[in-house]
């Protein structure tokens, strides 16, 4: 897949797959296409090659047919919530079936859905809007979860309660794509870790296996992270 914005290309050769119950950090130096990745997932940029999910070719589709008919969610880093509403206001603007009850099982699976249901988000902590951010995006029943950073800027302790989060959302069969700068965040809920440089995805690798991780952390200081311009078409035909 190749992305761009206007005329500039963003994305030069993308090429991931997700799994179903499966967590893939798609990590990467600031400027090298993940955010990307997602809005081109979304149909927010304007992009070359396929984009599938359950062997359908989804890449002339526009955004609301991939999130309704394919069944993906996102959360972003400025995590999109309505800070008048109340918690269970914001979920219930989540569910797909209009204003109804919180499922017992995203309940009991994010303790803050039932102890400030009827709080304002605005009263709560950076931590507690992700945790209802994560809330509301699975209230649509989704297939795959897009997180866009979801612990920046956030407390250690309260970023190892989202990831815990995140691996029970994977438990349940969801794929979920997880942007992250830290590989050592990472490594604590991906099951398979790809290097994403200066808009071109590499291998993609076992996050178990201790000398691919460390060869790439190397590379992720080493990289490029921008360009003075972008590719010509010469230099696109020799990457490819």
């Amino acid at each position: 897949m190749c992305a761009w914005y206007d005329t500039t290309q963003a994305l030069f050769g993308v090429d991931i797959a997700v799994r179903a119950g499966e967590v893939l950090a798609l990590v990467g130096a600031n400027g090298a296409g993940k955010t990307t990745t997602i809005r081109s997932i979304l149909g927010l940029t304007r992009t070359t090659g396929t984009i599938e999910i359950d062997g359908k070719n989804i890449s002339t589709w526009p955004t609301h047919s991939r999130v309704n008919r394919c069944g993906i969610a996102t959360v972003h880093e400025s995590r999109s919530l309505f800070g008048e509403l109340t918690v269970l206001e914001n979920l219930q603007l989540g569910s797909k079936r209009g204003p109804s009850l919180v499922p017992d099982e995203i309940a009991d699976l994010f303790p803050i859905v039932k102890n400030r249901a009827n709080s304002p988000v605005a009263t709560l902590s950076g931590g507690e809007r992700q945790m209802v951010a994560l809330a509301r995006s699975i209230m649509r029943n989704p297939r795959l979860v897009l997180l866009d950073e979801p612990t920046l800027g956030l407390a250690p302790i309260v970023s190892d309660a989202i990831y815990e989060q995140i691996v029970l959302l994977s438990r349940q069969g969801i794929a979920v794509l997880l942007i992250e700068q830290s590989i050592n965040r990472a490594l604590t809920v991906a099951n398979r870790l790809q290097l994403i440089s200066v808009g071109r995805t590499h291998d993609s690798i076992d996050s178990k296996d201790i000398e691919k991780v460390r060869n790439l952390e190397a590379q992720v200081l080493s990289a490029t992270t921008f360009r003075t311009a972008p590719m010509s078409e010469a230099e696109v035909q020799n990457e490819s």
